[in-house]
Formats: structure tokens, C-alpha cells, sequence
């Protein structure tokens, strides 16, 4: 999440709600898209006016989308 008082109220709360959350003060995030990976799928959630999901099934793309994930906590 980008840095935030809503991000740090959260974070507050990472161990009762069963999460773990971090911070980044880049400007290139996104909060209205959601991205979740789960198996062999990825869904793409845009919270925007027009509510859209996607949810692509393919290993490769989930493989590559949790690399990415990966690579992005470790650097945070």
C-alpha cells in the first residue's frame, strides 16, 4: 500500500487480522486495481467508476505475476 494513516492503521492490525502489510512511498501504485493470486489464476480487480474483474487462468502468467509479487515484498 502507499504509505498512508489508513496503510499505518492497518498495519496496526496485521497480527490479530491475520495479515501482513507494507508500505511504499512510490508514486506508481495503483490503489483501485487489486491483484490476486491464487493457483494457476490471477485476478485483476479494478475498483474504479465501471467495477471490472478478470481472472485469467494460465501457469505461466500466475508463475510470472508471483515472481513479481515476490521480487517487490523482499524489496520492500
Amino acid at each position: 500500500m502507499n504509505e498512508s494513516p489508513v496503510a499505518e492503521s492497518l498495519k496496526r492490525e496485521n497480527i490479530s487480522s491475520l495479515r501482513d502489510i507494507k508500505t511504499t512511498n512510490s508514486t506508481g501504485f495503483n490503489l483501485s486495481v487489486e491483484s490476486i493470486i491464487y493457483g494457476n489464476k490471477v485476478a485483476f480487480l479494478s475498483y474504479r467508476e465501471n467495477l471490472l474483474g478478470i481472472i485469467i487462468q494460465s501457469k505461466e502468467i500466475s508463475a510470472i505475476q508471483r515472481a513479481t509479487f515476490n521480487l517487490l515484498w523482499e524489496k520492500l
